[in-house]
This record gives structure tokens, C-alpha cells and sequence, in this order.
């Protein structure tokens, strides 16, 4: 039987995990790594890999800002691939 994986995450390739949580009547949206320390991802251009929605899952408001941020956290972990990882 596979590992059980809360509702609330998914997760990626090189220990990176995409997970929702509703904080303050917003629903926050990022990308964290799961090792070395772990914390909250950057982009490759620096920034925090977070974004907020006011609708929650199953709406279509949150399901842009989570392919968004998929999107953003899938080219960092390709970049990181290819040029390794910045420090």
C-alpha cells in the first residue's frame, strides 16, 4: 500500500512539495522543499513561491493560483535540474 499523503499537498520531484492551507479567511498557496532545511522555495527570478486565493479548492480562482504556482515550482525544480541549484 503507497505512503498515505495528506489532501492538502502534492508532491514533486527533488523533495519539493506544493501545500494549500486556509490562514485568515484566504486560502495561501506555496512551494516548499522537504530537505537541506527545508522552508519556503524561491523562483528562479528570487521570489517567494506563494500566492493567495479568496475562493478555496474546487473553485476556479483557486485552481489558477495552484497552477500558477505548480507552474513556477515545476521551473525552478527544472532549472535547478540543469543549472543546479543557486544558493
Amino acid at each position: 500500500m503507497p505512503d498515505q499523503v495528506p489532501f492538502n499537498e502534492i508532491l514533486l520531484m527533488n523533495n519539493t512539495v506544493v501545500h494549500w492551507r486556509l490562514a485568515d479567511d484566504v486560502w495561501e498557496i506555496a512551494a516548499y522543499r522537504m530537505s537541506g532545511g527545508g522552508g519556503m522555495l524561491r523562483s528562479v527570478t528570487g521570489d517567494l513561491i506563494q500566492r493567495k486565493s479568496s475562493g478555496g479548492p474546487g473553485t476556479e480562482e483557486f485552481s489558477e493560483t495552484l497552477g500558477t504556482v505548480m507552474m513556477i515550482t515545476c521551473t525552478k525544480i527544472q532549472s535547478d535540474r540543469v543549472n543546479g541549484p543557486r544558493r
